[in-house]
């Protein structure tokens, strides 16, 4: 197909993640000095309402990559589905949000498709007619600008906060639904439920006079932020007094201000 950029777009249970219109409005900004038009990928199940928030931006098509396979993220679904599809548009450009998501998957998509990733970029530019990407290195001490010398489609994540989501232009396109593809045989992945905080305020650390609190949950269900959730609790002054792994069993004896009831919750 002519040059183009295609956007891919990330939504979890049916709500847009605000990065994804961070990468829309860089795509836009780009659009307007190359003048290749801007589409967007969304991959899931049952995607209509989504679909729907990203059609009211100033792109020329959405595609709406739906499977059951789709519904709950894993890296080997979505990145066989974007292989599939990629492969067969051809675009020029592929933007994506540098989200821990992406960050799990889009290696894996760019060896497949055996093209470049440049990642995390934080602006870009274009001299004599070359895209370059700014990257960021040794801790931001100095950035570097980045270009592509192999073959289309090229491959960008976007650093969070790189675009002004707000700033998206709005507009009206369609919506195209397209049958994603899906590996023969049983997943490598089952996803689990999606970490959430707890509901019930007897599960939450709050000021209330007493001082024990039990924490507790599957070892192989440790949501990924556990090791700053301790680091938060203990610079409160909450120390452990018992530690067990695996199961992961936290018990805080709390000397400070801090305090929580006996009870098993999630933190997410």
């Amino acid at each position: 197909m002519a040059d183009s950029i295609f956007v891919v777009a990330e939504q979890r249970e049916g709500k847009l993640s605000r990065a994804s219109f961070e990468t829309i409005a860089g795509a836009q900004a780009i659009s307007k000095e190359t003048g290749w038009p801007v589409e967007v990928v969304l991959l899931g199940d049952a995607l209509d309402s989504v679909a729907a928030e990203l059609a009211a931006k100033n792109v020329a098509r959405v595609y709406a990559l739906e499977s059951p396979t789709l519904a709950a993220y894993t890296s080997d679904a979505y990145v066989f589905a974007l292989k599939s599809f990629l492969s067969e548009k051809q675009p020029k450009l592929v933007l994506m949000p540098h989200t821990y998501q992406v960050r799990d998957f889009a290696p894996r998509l760019a060896l497949a498709l055996d093209r470049t990733l440049i990642s995390d970029a934080v602006s870009y530019k274009s001299e004599a007619g070359k895209m370059l990407f700014t990257r960021q290195m040794f801790q931001g001490k100095f950035a570097a600008d980045v270009s592509f010398i192999g073959d289309t489609p090229w491959l960008v994540t976007f650093q969070i906060g790189a675009f002004r989501g707000d700033l998206a232009e709005a507009g009206q396109a369609p919506i195209e639904k397209v049958p994603a593809a899906v590996a023969d045989g049983a997943p490598r992945v089952t996803p689990h439920e999606i970490f959430q905080e707890a509901k019930d305020p007897q599960t939450k650390i709050r000021l209330n006079g007493t001082s024990y609190m039990l924490l507790e949950f599957d070892f192989q269900m440790v949501p990924p932020n556990i090791e700053l959730t301790i680091f938060q609790l203990l610079n409160a002054g909450i120390t452990p007094a018992t530690v067990a792994i695996g199961p992961l069993r936290l018990i805080f004896n709390n000397a400070s201000a801090f305090s929580a009831v006996s009870s098993h919750a999630r933190i997410s």
